[in-house]
């Protein structure tokens, strides 16, 4: 006993731990049989902190002991490339020790000198009580990985023992103890690798293999995407620039901000997320809330106070992810930045006020990543202009397809701060754009492409349609085109298979019929929804959309080009209109009793045109004579027919006549407020099997 508790001091004096390892957990036996037979672990591979550091993958095996009664030690040793110390990193696992949050405290208590900025302060706070973590982890925690096996063996042992020994009293208390030991390393463990999951070539292909070589090509590559090319650039035209803020929203956006502002800001953030450089995740801010709370909403306030005493806060990890399987040059990588949580809290809070002014600066073209607008205006949009591009006897035309370069990356932050006096320093990736013609000559075409870096570009639009549907979802290409119906089977025909045998697609007869298995789960389906209705519903959208008059840059087409005196409801379905716009105008009469337009003051709502009245649309009811031997035009407004006092129509022959009469039963808004125009689901409802026949026909 003597000699075990002098080895147990030695490995404790000289720091060392168990190896990882694998194979038999009992490494020395008697050889004996029956009751004679002892069998334990005296063989270890003991390695201290340096060794972890040189050969962090090294691994030692016990193999078969064959004939010796020692079972044979093989150590697997891989090589490694230090990159430098690692940095520091919480886990949420220690904040359930019940020392953690004292260690906070008392890290987070000690003086700090900052010069009297909460900013500075809270930074330094950060960096005591990162290294009181560092001491404490070690002395807790010490490797997490190397403690699961060890409890594992020391259980495992106990419970090979009880086998011959049933009714061994401690031995069963001394099992449940480690077992509770074991249950708590491994949920340790869990939550450590849950967090910890988170060869290059240069241009011209030769390899960088040492790590400076690879450092300074990372800092190269980078430097080049996040610097803007500053070079001379013509002066921004004056009227490019015309929205401005006005004076009362500059100053919300700067003011400081409230207690409530910043804690919804916080609170706004996911709780799983990497951390940045400082190592401290969203899960140290939520367990030692009560302790950091007042300090940093101090500090967020001092940066609305002075911004420029930002103090490496806000300094980022570049994270390279791979996006192909054997990535060995910088293209290869896609970055994404690790922020400090200081950093991303003050950037979430002018985020938030931003978002209410984004649309008064931004201009309507652009349809993406701005709330209440939608790309597809500009697919839609695109997609009449290019109508027949490829006619011989269509006017010359050219069209550009550009593709700009890293653009958010490689903006030249100085076009901000100069307020707008030069442009900025996006490039062009002319690997990726593309110049269509129309009605241009052959030598003209030629001429083009010669003084460009672009490749000519074709348009076939089935083409890709079809490509986008099979490789991407079909859900977003379905709000925006009527799907043909050819694609559609095709599609389904591969969803079908796919749930019947995965990837073999060979052909079987299916237990279910594709009907059956996409009726909602109440009716015994899958609750699958067919490819058809989600078309169906994305056409009609369009249609409530242009109905509406919603503020996009498609629909302003729409009523620029296509009813620029006409109403959705009365416009004619023109022969070379684009598939689109046909099939919205053939699904008008099933929707009608759904849209429609409420009296305000009537100066948005065609009388004779739009769906306001209880017969519908006047246009229908009555003959364009009658309208124009009443003094009125196909344009008139309701507000023709309103005064301060209500309804006013004019004396009319007797088809007129009826229709004034009806007038006392249309509901009517305040005459102050403007028209607007409202959807009756249950009125569209009987309709919807016979539109999903006419939208897929």
């Amino acid at each position: 006993m003597d000699a075990m508790n002098a080895f147990n001091d030695c490995i404790e004096d000289i720091a060392v731990n168990d190896l990882r390892w694998s194979g038999f957990p009992l490494t020395w036996s008697n050889k004996r049989a029956g009751n004679s037979r002892i069998a334990c672990k005296l063989d270890r591979v003991l390695v201290n902190e340096e060794w972890l550091h040189s050969f962090p993958s090294s691994h030692a095996s016990f193999e078969n002991p064959g004939i010796s009664d020692h079972s044979p030690i093989s150590l697997d040793i891989q090589p490694f490339t230090s990159f430098g110390p690692k940095p520091f990193k919480y886990f949420d696992m220690w904040s359930s020790h019940p020392t953690f949050l004292p260690v906070v405290l008392e890290a987070w208590q000690k003086p700090v000198y900052a010069f009297s900025s909460p900013l500075i302060a809270f930074s330094k706070r950060l960096k005591n009580v990162k290294a009181a973590l560092k001491d404490w982890n070690l002395n807790i925690f010490g490797n997490i990985t190397l403690q699961v096996p060890e409890c594992k063996d020391r259980l495992h042992s106990i419970q090979a023992r009880l086998q011959s020994d049933l009714h061994n009293v401690s031995l069963a208390a001394e099992e449940k103890v480690v077992s509770n030991q074991l249950s708590s390393l491994l949920a340790s463990e869990e939550s450590f690798l849950k967090q910890k999951s988170r060869m290059l070539s240069r241009k011209d292909g030769s390899i960088v293999n040492t790590v400076k070589d690879i450092k300074d090509l990372a800092v190269q590559h980078f430097k080049g995407i996040f610097t803007g090319l500053q070079e001379d650039h013509a002066t921004v035209p004056s009227h490019l620039l015309n929205k401005f803020i006005a004076p009362e929203f500059l100053d919300s956006l700067s003011a400081i901000p409230k207690e409530e502002e910043i804690v919804k800001a916080i609170h706004s953030l996911k709780v799983i997320g990497a951390p940045g450089p400082d190592g401290f995740s969203m899960g140290f801010f939520i367990a030692a809330w009560d302790i950091i709370k007042s300090d940093l909403i101090a500090a967020i306030e001092s940066f609305f106070l002075n911004p420029n005493q930002v103090n490496g806060i806000n300094h980022t990890f570049l994270c390279l992810i791979p996006k192909k399987e054997g990535a060995i040059a910088m293209n290869d990588f896609r970055h994404i930045a690790l922020c400090n949580l200081l950093y991303k809290f003050i950037a979430k809070i002018l985020a938030r006020r931003l978002k209410s002014v984004v649309d008064l600066l931004v201009s309507d073209n652009q349809t993406a990543f701005i709330p209440g607008r939608n790309i597809s205006d500009n697919i839609l949009l695109c997609n009449d202009i290019v109508r027949g591009f490829e006619r011989k006897n269509h006017s010359p035309s050219l069209l550009l397809k550009i593709d700009i370069h890293k653009a958010f990356d490689s903006i030249w932050w100085d076009f901000i701060a100069q307020q707008f006096k030069d442009l900025s320093g996006l490039r062009i990736n002319s690997s990726k754009s593309l110049i269509f013609f129309a009605g241009v000559s052959d030598s003209d075409k030629a001429a083009f492409l010669a003084s460009s870096r672009f490749l000519e570009g074709q348009l076939p639009v089935k083409l890709v349609l079809i490509r986008s549907v099979l490789e991407a979802s079909y859900i977003y290409w379905s709000g925006i085109y009527v799907l043909p119906q050819v694609t559609i089977k095709a599609l389904e025909a591969l969803m079908a298979s796919f749930l019947w045998k995965g990837s073999d697609t060979s052909r079987f007869l299916h237990p279910l019929s594709w009907a059956a298995v996409c009726l909602p789960k109440k009716e015994g389906g899958l609750g699958i929804r067919r490819i058809k209705d989600v078309n169906s519903a994305g056409i009609i959208k369009l249609l409530w959309e242009i109905a509406l008059k919603k503020k996009s840059i498609w629909v302003d087409w729409i009523y620029l080009g296509l009813l620029r005196h006409d109403s959705i409801w009365t416009a004619a379905s023109l022969s070379d209109a684009s598939r689109v716009w046909r099939k919205i105008l053939a699904c008008r009469p099933l929707v009608l009793q759904a849209i429609r337009s409420n009296i305000g003051d009537g100066q948005s709502t065609y009388l004779w045109l739009d769906n306001w009245h209880p017969r519908g649309i006047l246009l229908h009811q009555i003959t364009p004579r009658s309208i124009y031997s009443s003094d009125f035009h196909r344009l008139s407004l309701v507000a023709d027919i309103l005064d301060h006092n209500g309804w006013a129509p004019p004396p009319a022959g007797p088809s007129l006549t009826a229709i004034w009469n009806e007038l006392h039963s249309v509901t009517r808004r305040p005459i102050s407020s403007g028209d607007c125009v409202t959807w009756s689901r249950a009125t569209l409802a009987p309709s919807l099997p016979r539109l999903l026949g006419i939208l897929s026909g």
